[in-house]
């Protein structure tokens, strides 16, 4: 592809829906909280630890990265990294998935306070997802789930399944999702991704998804039935799948079915720190990849747009931008 495709790719104003905040910080950040707190760490051997190619070396990268947040100081700084990047990649809007129940010392909401401050003077959009890793019982992600109820005024607008989709399917969360429903936030929830079609059946009927994470692979067409009837939007995240499913291939991958079928979908760059890899390079792989135009990208940010979470007050605002 073109150095003027890319550089046009890179300018567009754009959106993402599929973002996780503690997997956005740059490899450069996080080397220099590596130095501060593990100083007889090489850098070759950081290298390795972020050399992802799999769920389990995704975790090992993930677990280390989280082991150099000891304070809300080193919070603020990786902030700050990512609110960069976010401005790099001409990101105008964004929902932005936070996990802070993996930093140990750090309560939870004092987290999500800082966030808050910090995202609200950077000039982007954005509102928060609150994740419930689902590496754990219900009970334990209905305590998650109270925190994020409490900090609605601190920008939490959304509540997320994320994690093991394997040992952990979304059913066994359906309680949960009954009550996240009735207090009228929106879900999104991580489906497809490892998991069958049951997970997205099991997603939209019994935890009242109004979007699904990744989604891959969808055949059935009751299940494809449902999804259009609902009007469920599919959060497509192609190079996070590309590197962590070794099966993963350009004939069988959805996301030119899902385009074809007219889903609703957005295109989004998941964890771009851990993978290195932005929103406009999953822009370029769709591009590359499949029979699309640039002016198709433009389409994909309205059917991300549609499906934003926001005020429609701030629709009409990024419609104007994009």
């Amino acid at each position: 592809m073109s150095e003027a495709i890319k550089d046009c790719i890179k300018k567009i104003p754009k959106i993402e829906l599929h973002f996780h905040f503690e997997g956005a910080f740059s490899i450069d950040a996080l080397w220099y909280l590596s130095q501060k707190y593990n100083p007889y760490l090489s850098y070759i051997d950081f290298k390795r630890i972020f050399n992802v190619f799999d769920f389990p070396s995704f975790v090992r990268a993930w677990e280390y990265k989280n082991s150099l947040i000891k304070s809300l100081e080193d919070l603020s700084f990786l902030c700050d990294d990512v609110i960069k990047y976010l401005k790099d990649e001409n990101i105008v809007y964004v929902e932005i998935t936070i996990s802070p129940f993996g930093l140990k010392n750090l309560k939870a909401e004092d987290i999500i306070e800082l966030l808050f401050n910090k995202f609200s003077l950077s000039g982007i959009q954005f509102i928060f997802i609150g994740d419930i890793v689902r590496n754990t019982q219900p009970v334990d992600a209905y305590k998650k789930y109270s925190i994020y109820r409490e900090m609605r005024n601190y920008g939490v607008m959304a509540v997320g399944l994320g994690g093991d989709e394997k040992n952990y399917p979304p059913v066994i969360f359906k309680d949960l999702f009954e009550i996240v429903k009735k207090d009228n936030f929106k879900i999104t929830i991580h489906a497809g991704e490892y998991g069958n079609e049951d997970n997205i059946n099991n997603s939209i009927l019994h935890c009242y998804a109004d979007r699904i994470g990744h989604g891959n692979n969808i055949k059935n067409n009751k299940l494809i039935e449902l999804i259009k009837c609902r009007n469920i939007h599919i959060e497509l995240c192609p190079i996070s799948n590309k590197i962590l499913n070794k099966r993963f291939s350009l004939e069988r991958y959805c996301f030119y079915d899902y385009w074809l079928n007219d889903f609703s979908l957005s295109v989004n760059s998941d964890d771009p720190g851990i993978f290195s890899k932005t929103l406009s390079d999953n822009y370029m792989f769709i591009l590359e990849n499949y029979d699309l135009k640039i002016n198709d990208l433009k389409k994909i940010q309205k059917k991300s747009l549609e499906s934003c979470f926001c005020s429609d007050e701030v629709k009409s605002n990024i419609i104007k931008i994009i």
